[in-house]
């Protein structure tokens, strides 16, 4: 039952996310990085190239096992997602920005995720496990950017029928991000807590630290108010069931998709404080 779970059901359960986030994409979501240089420059900076470095950073401060340091690292190797434009939305931020960030990162990531743990296998695990690259382009591309594409297909010809979709699919894309950190946990239920212990406080510094170097590298360079907000929480909220689903389903290692879980426990926490003071500053306090 638990291969099927992970063979099956989790891919699927990815691939239906994905597809219900390509529903609300168009192509002026990618085009839109002309329109906004700035902002997607700093927030693609922050996604693709210094979250992963301070995902480094973390795992060589925490002694973790070689699966949960990779396992640390995957999750910061996998940015954004549908949950980070739902956030946007509710804090009131720039949501346009956040499905450009999310969009093109979600194309970018199909080869640096691969390459990024290709490396990090090899530097933390050596020969306990060996990585195909292909292996994990290839199932990224089925579940994340052909379902993707497919939303996007069907939004292009009928925004009505892509909208009726979005609205019946969105109780269920709830029910898979559950369901993938359930299954997540149930496979190695055997040491989850003691690694819920060794995980939690690597993820939250992952998850607080960026989230506030997003905001700040954002009004340095003097991004307003709303839009500084998207970069904080696309720069602070992983893609935790992509990465879930890559360590448990292509990988095949249930310790390493524990970070991703723990981080679908934890994330609302934090995520709370900053969604309530963004909606603040969007009326009107200084900030």
């Amino acid at each position: 039952m638990s291969n099927l779970v992970f063979k099956v059901f989790l891919p699927l359960a990815l691939a239906f996310i994905m597809f219900g986030m390509g529903l609300t994409l168009t192509l002026a979501d990618f085009k839109r990085v002309i329109s906004l240089p700035k902002a997607t420059a700093i927030g693609l900076i922050n996604q693709l190239i210094l979250l992963p470095l301070f995902g480094l950073l973390v795992v060589s401060i925490f002694p973790l096992s070689p699966a949960l340091t990779v396992g640390l690292l995957l999750l910061a190797f996998c940015p954004g997602g549908s949950t980070s434009n739902m956030i946007s939305y509710l804090a009131k931020a720039d949501v346009a920005l956040s499905v450009t960030l999310t969009a093109i990162s979600s194309l970018v990531t199909v080869i640096t995720i691969p390459v990024f743990m290709g490396l990090a296998i090899n530097k933390f695990m050596g020969d306990e496990t060996s990585l195909n690259v292909l292996g994990i382009i290839l199932p990224m591309f089925a579940i994340a950017i052909v379902p993707i594409a497919i939303g996007m297909f069907i939004k292009a010809r009928s925004k009505a029928v892509a909208k009726s979709i979005e609205k019946i699919l969105a109780p269920f894309s709830i029910g898979f991000f559950i369901f993938i950190i359930a299954a997540a946990i149930y496979s190695n239920r055997a040491s989850f807590f003691t690694q819920l212990r060794q995980a939690a406080v690597p993820v939250l510094l992952l998850n607080v630290v960026m989230m506030a170097f997003g905001y700040f590298s954002a009004r340095i360079f003097k991004v307003n108010v709303r839009q500084s907000f998207t970069i904080a929480l696309e720069t602070g909220i992983q893609n935790g069931t992509l990465a879930i689903t890559i360590a448990a389903s292509v990988l095949h290692n249930a310790e390493m998709a524990t970070p991703g879980a723990v981080y679908g426990l934890l994330m609302f926490f934090t995520v709370v404080p900053v969604v309530l003071f963004a909606r603040k500053a969007s009326r009107g306090i200084k900030v």
